[in-house]
């Protein structure tokens, strides 16, 4: 018996299905059943080498922004992972094995011969310069940059805040000098965090504009400007967290809000990440 979870896909084989889903966390009440000996659909093996066709339940759609597959006779509403809308969504049609290509014997290149016609302009020359930073770019994507360089601000900002709060409850100065330590930190890391969220962006998702990038933007553009401006803050006034200060309230609810930003870009960040496609696999 094979159970499948409505939402993201997810198939596992059993006598009953899981108490959740472990790829989205759906209740198991509500997986599918099927008994795959009796299923009178064609293998996958001769779906995918085009030698029987696709029934309406093996459909498949592909979500070209995050590359999210669902299976079904129709897309999703909109795509459980960035949250595209089911009309970006393409069907992945099956395409036979192609017919071994006739051998011809290869003839030497004639000067009069090539793939740019005489007429047509040859392309300006890429500045070295240019050529440079697009590797760097396709580095940045290889060695997973973003990921990286996110997890500094959101290891450091709830330790800001936490010993925020505690030199404002004991009244400890050396608590409060240590918060902004910290921010000074997460303030000169941002500007890497937000060119290579930037970069991933346009590399891996082709500069998509969909609800999970949009908060995500907003999330990062709040954390970099609150951040500079309570670094800028403590300078101008150093005894901003003593008791008595009247913006202190103010100055500790800005380090709430950029953490609660903090908190929904990461959480935007991991449907990217652990969200497989219907067949179980990235």
């Amino acid at each position: 018996m094979a159970w499948n979870c409505p939402v993201c896909g997810f198939s596992e084989k059993g006598d009953q299905a899981p108490a959740n889903c472990p790829v989205c966390g759906t209740a198991g009440d509500r997986f599918t059943s099927s008994d795959r000996r009796e299923e009178q659909t064609p293998p996958t093996a001769e779906i995918a080498s085009g030698k029987a066709p696709a029934t309406e339940s093996s459909r498949q759609w592909k979500c070209p922004v995050c590359g999210y597959i669902h299976t079904g006779p129709e897309p999703p509403e909109k795509c459980p992972v960035c949250g595209s809308p089911r009309s970006v969504f393409v069907e992945i049609t099956p395409e036979p094995e192609p017919e071994p290509a006739p051998q011809t014997v290869a003839t030497p290149a004639t000067e009069s011969t090539g793939s740019r016609d005489a007429g047509e302009p040859s392309p300006p020359p890429t500045s070295p310069w240019k050529q440079r930073f697009d590797l760097l770019r396709d580095k940045m994507v290889e060695l997973h940059a973003h990921p990286i360089a996110v997890h500094i601000p959101n290891g450091l900002l709830p330790v800001a805040v936490l010993f925020l709060m505690l030199s404002m409850l004991f009244g400890c100065p050396s608590l409060s000098t240590a918060s902004f330590y910290n921010l000074i930190v997460v303030a000169l890391a941002m500007p890497v965090v937000l060119f290579s969220g930037y970069n991933d962006w346009q590399r891996r998702f082709g500069g998509n504009m969909t609800p999970v990038f949009m908060i995500k933007i907003v999330c990062g553009a709040v954390i970099a400007a609150g951040s500079f401006i309570l670094v800028l803050w403590r300078l101008l006034n150093p005894a901003v967290t003593a008791a008595g200060s009247g913006g202190r309230w103010g100055y500790l609810l800005v380090h709430l809000v950029l953490l609660a930003a903090a908190g929904m870009a990461g959480y935007q960040g991991g449907k990217l990440v652990i969200f497989p496609d219907a067949s179980g696999e990235r």
